[in-house]
């Protein structure tokens, strides 16, 4: 330590006394000086850098047997040079100097490693509180993360789910409930060119329903045309049909020609009319000719005009 550096500068230059070497002496005493500024540099370095009360009690304690044990030092170096035969004396005080500043500088020395140990334990303490934040730091980063993954995926997946169902509903045929886009820009594109398609396909719904409403009324008037007309003709048919009747009695009811040269044998009808309203008619029309045909002829002939 530099105490004991300081001590063997000064037994040096008692040694180059008892020898006769001056320049042992002048290399004790330039050692000396450079030790007790050394000394006294690393005391004031160590004051400043003890924040605890107990150390600096003990450096107090420290610098005044410090100072004493340094120009101790000097006037042993001295007495070597200009007295080596009282040097004696002056290398008792330095022991006993040296002994004083032994013991200040060891209750220094445990006060410096009691101040170390409780730093240290602070120290420790403080990085395990460090851990310990650190590790509840990860833990909220952690499920702060996963809570903004779980959100975004939502964000994510919800807009598709709601284009699946839209789907779903187009390929049912439900038309009714609107599509709304939302989600990103692809998924709203998506979401808004299937509300597009939904409107025209309703549209074209509408459209189609009401040309069926348009066609099935036209049926129904075209159904009622054909009732109608089945019906007068069935009432035409049956005129003639009495008609025909009538005409058949006043037929048979007529005389026959008086000369068998110019008799002519009465025309055939038939028996019965046909019972289709449409066949009755056809029958009357032929039977109308016929009928109108034979009067001609009997008009015609020499024994209808007499």
């Amino acid at each position: 330590m530099m105490h004991d550096a300081v001590r063997g500068d000064a037994q040096l230059a008692v040694l180059g006394a008892l020898q006769n070497e001056p320049a042992r002496i002048d290399e004790a005493q330039k050692d000396l000086r450079e030790h007790g500024q050394n000394f006294e540099q690393q005391l004031k370095a160590l004051r400043a850098l003890t924040p605890d009360a107990t150390t600096l009690a003990a450096l107090d304690a420290v610098e005044p047997k410090v100072r004493v044990y340094l120009d101790t030092a000097s006037r042993v170096v001295a007495g070597a040079r200009s007295n080596p035969a009282g040097v004696q004396q002056d290398l008792q005080a330095l022991q006993a100097s040296f002994l004083a500043l032994e013991d200040a500088m060891e209750q220094l020395s445990d006060s410096i490693t009691g101040n170390y140990h409780l730093q240290s334990e602070a120290a420790s303490a403080a990085v395990a509180q460090t851990q310990w934040l650190i590790a509840a730091t990860l833990l909220v980063t952690g499920a702060l993360l996963a809570g903004a993954a779980f959100w975004l995926s939502g964000q994510m997946t919800r807009p598709m789910r709601s284009a699946v169902e839209a789907a779903d509903r187009l390929a049912e045929g439900d038309l009714s409930r609107a599509i709304e886009p939302e989600g990103n820009e692809e998924t709203r594109q998506l979401l808004g060119a299937m509300a597009r398609m939904r409107d025209s396909l309703r549209d074209i719904v509408q459209h189609v329903k009401s040309n069926a409403d348009e066609v099935a009324n036209a049926s129904l008037q075209i159904a009622q045309g054909n009732q109608d007309l089945s019906r007068r003709t069935e009432e035409q048919a049956f005129g003639l049909q009495q008609t025909a009747s009538t005409m058949d009695q006043l037929s048979s009811t007529r005389p026959s020609a008086t000369t068998p040269t110019t008799r002519r044998r009465p025309t055939s009808w038939p028996a019965a009319p046909p019972r289709s309203p449409r066949r009755a008619a056809g029958w009357s029309t032929r039977w109308s000719r016929r009928c109108a045909a034979s009067t001609a002829a009997r008009r015609r002939s020499p024994t209808s005009s007499a």
